[in-house]
């Protein structure tokens, strides 16, 4: 393998999620392996003039917001998009801790980093921003031209390819050529992961909110199993390897593998996809010297040089006259397992040439994806043509044509994406999905969609819990023909719905191609919500409630103090989910925050007005700082609570970090809170109220910051909040 780990230490966020795990894989290159590279988080990642973007609502005093967000950094004169949206350079903390500081100013809508490198099209993967050989290839810009297209095949001639989610409907049914007795078995069979490592840096899955993005989105993998679990492979299954991928449907070919000697069972085979238009990219060995590897070294193959964490020749990848590009081998993300049986997946760092031909790999995909009509010499030089030069001027034969550079590369074939290419990483579209009337029964949706010719429909799903992720998600609603129209579509819900169930409806466009847009949605309520239906305060037992029960303890105090309630029957339904009205409510009772006099002038416009719950907990908790709206309006134009919405558990997070305020301590320099999926606008709040032990993630390294909070964990984390508050008068 032309590929090692990296044993140093991680960059802050990748410790996060990778939870100190290292992991061993062999270099089957040559018989010595290459140096593990270590690095700080200095040097593992570019710079950015990293500005933040932040809205204001149209009703807040906005000489006053101004000023209270001057404090944290220096304004931008300017507005960046129009009214209401306005730009501010750090100066005293980063990007992320000023979104988390203007999230806190009233009449802050919203606040999010500047990305520049990636325009629009960052994917919502949680470690993106850690994968620096996606942002210094600038692979994310390619993907305004070319996101990937599923008619495009990678062979990789590696281990196999192992279970892994972010690799979930990306790999194909391929060829085990070590093992006779199971040629369909195409499990990884290294104990390090290898051949997974490579795919996933190929076609992990990109806007899915789930660990890394994979180069090429949507493409599909296809395995080879060449290497035997010790790493061990002949010339001649990597040569029939090579020459069945070409046979079943290869149009890019990943040999991140080699051998010192020269042979012509692997020339022949480079020769025959050469003559079948199939581009064969390989890795050009970890050794240190001047060898590069065979099949690297036939000038048929892309040979993929290394380069560090400071964009130079990685002193451990081999150099000669036939290297023809380099790709980042340093740090390099991408699936992985923590244990030799693959049965715990998770995202570690790489290093080695191996991972450098996967990247190159991704990019030929993305080219082809574009224009699948090109030959192999065609991709080769648009590859090169891009490339930046990083050693001497000119070809040389450390890094060859040089640093290879995905948006580059992509700029040379002209145009922007046609249609069928226009995918989710593209701006949102406007489409908005609105519940117009209904009763427990069924509803009426409208649904708006834009005039874009490039998209041939909008189709519409309903979910419980949280809004759709991607279009294959919830039920079928029904579906539109786009041309800027406006069409009703009713749906019934399922019989027995129960009053104040919560039903989102979320509407996904997809072009001619079939790809789906980002999501719009709205969400409705079934029947009328009935807090009534709950006792008074003041049992200290429930039925489903054991002496046992993890939340047990804050369940009874909270309920003592009047903070929450059982039901009828005598439960209290611990699992079920929390709405935002009823959060409001138990955080005010909970911290004993006024209620508001009468007469209150209504801050939302979803909230009725009215002298009990939910309004006047609503209107407490808004007073008090500790809620902000959606950031969206009603028809009337007042801004909307979403007071029937479950309140999911980063916004809990907010809310109570707020209802502690200067009462909780901030957390010992040094200490990070180990959860990666946690949203930048709620790092800071997320990191104190972790530290006061207040709030504990749902695994070791997962925060689950977007699901539904419990009554359960929702009475827990009242009950530490009230602890903390009372022994700080």
């Amino acid at each position: 393998m032309a590929g090692e780990p990296n044993n140093g230490r991680w960059a802050v966020h990748a410790l996060r999620c990778l939870v100190l795990a290292l992991v061993v894989v062999l270099s089957f290159t040559g018989s010595a392996a290459a140096a593990a590279v270590s690095s700080s988080e200095g040097s593992m990642r570019p710079t950015f003039d990293r500005r933040v973007v932040f809205g204001v609502a149209s009703t807040a005093d906005l000489p006053s917001v101004l000023a209270a967000a001057g404090e944290w950094g220096e304004l931008v004169e300017t507005p960046l998009v129009g009214a209401g949206v306005h730009l501010i350079l750090p100066t005293r903390v980063g990007a992320s801790e000023l979104c988390a500081a203007l999230s806190r100013i009233e009449g802050v809508l919203w606040a999010e980093p500047e990305r520049p490198v990636e325009a629009a099209a960052a994917p919502n993967d949680p470690l993106y921003w850690d994968q620096d050989a996606l942002l210094t290839m600038q692979v994310a810009r390619a993907w305004e031209t070319s996101p990937g297209s599923a008619s495009v095949t990678v062979g990789v001639i590696d281990s196999g390819v192992g279970p892994h989610p972010a690799l979930t409907g990306r790999v194909l049914p391929g060829y085990n050529l070590t093992d006779p007795d199971h040629l369909d078995d195409t499990a990884d069979v290294n104990p390090g992961g290898h051949g997974t490592a490579v795919a996933g840096i190929i076609a992990a899955a990109v806007h899915d909110r789930s660990g890394i993005a994979g180069v090429a989105q949507r493409v599909r993998i296809l395995p080879v199993v060449v290497l035997a679990a010790d790493g061990m492979g002949t010339d001649v299954g990597a040569a029939e390897g090579i020459a069945w991928a070409v046979d079943h449907g290869a149009d890019v070919i990943n040999v991140s593998l080699g051998s010192q000697w020269l042979s012509t069972a692997l020339e022949s085979a480079v020769h025959y996809a050469d003559q079948h238009g199939v581009l064969v990219v390989a890795a050009v060995g970890n050794d240190g010297n001047g060898d590069v590897r065979y099949p690297a070294a036939f000038p048929e193959v892309i040979a993929v040089a290394a380069t560090d964490n400071a964009d130079e020749h990685l002193a451990s990848s081999n150099q000669g006259p036939e290297v023809d590009v380099a790709a980042p081998g340093v740090h390099v993300l991408s699936a992985g397992f923590l244990d030799a049986g693959h049965t715990v997946p998770t995202v570690m760092s790489f290093s080695g040439t191996s991972f450098s031909a996967a990247l190159v790999s991704g990019v030929a995909a993305l080219i082809l994806s574009k224009d699948p009509s090109l030959d192999p010499g065609a991709v080769r030089a648009l590859i090169e043509r891009g490339a930046k030069d990083i050693g001497p001027a000119g070809r040389d034969d450390a890094t060859g044509a040089g640093r290879v550079d995905a948006a580059a590369s992509l700029a040379l074939m002209g145009g922007n994406a046609v249609p069928g290419d226009v995918t989710a990483p593209r701006a949102p579209l406007a489409v908005t999905v609105i519940p117009v009337s209904g009763t427990q029964a069924g509803r009426v949706v409208e649904v708006q969609s834009p005039p874009d010719s490039d998209r041939t429909g909008v189709m519409v799903r309903r979910t419980l819990i949280r809004p759709a992720r991607f279009s294959a998600e919830g039920v079928f609603v029904g579906s539109i023909v786009t041309g800027g129209t406006t069409v009703d579509l009713t749906d019934t819900l399922p019989a027995g719905a129960p009053p104040g169930s919560v039903y989102y409806y979320t509407a996904f466009a997809r072009d001619a191609a079939g790809n789906a847009s980002n999501p719009a949605w709205a969400y409705a309520v079934a029947g009328e919500l009935s807090p009534g239906t709950e006792l008074p305060p003041g049992p200290t037992s429930f039925t489903d409630v054991a002496a046992d029960h993890p939340f047990a303890e804050a369940i009874s105090a909270m309920s003592r103090a009047g903070v929450v309630s059982g039901f009828a029957d005598g439960s209290f339904r611990p699992n079920d989910p929390v709405t935002r009205a009823q959060f409001a409510k138990m955080v005010v009772l909970a911290v004993g925050i006024p209620l508001p006099p009468p007469g209150v002038v209504p801050t939302f416009g979803d909230v009725p007005v009215s002298d009990g719950y939910p309004f006047i907990h609503v209107e407490a908790a808004a007073a008090a700082g500790i809620i902000k709206g959606l950031g969206t309006t009603t028809s009337s134009g007042a801004p909307r609570f979403g007071p029937y919405q479950n309140v999911s558990r980063v916004q809990v997070a907010l809310m109570l970090a707020r209802a502690g305020g200067e009462k909780l301590d901030p957390p010992p320099a040094g200490i990070l809170h180990p959860f990666y999926d946690v949203p930048a606008l709620a790092d800071a709040e997320v990191q104190n109220i972790w530290a006061m032990e207040i709030a504990r993630g749902r695994s070791a390294v997962t925060f689950e910051p977007w699901a539904s909070a419990t009554r359960g964990q929702v009475a827990q984390m009242l009950f530490r909040l009230r602890s903390i508050l009372e022994a700080r008068p």
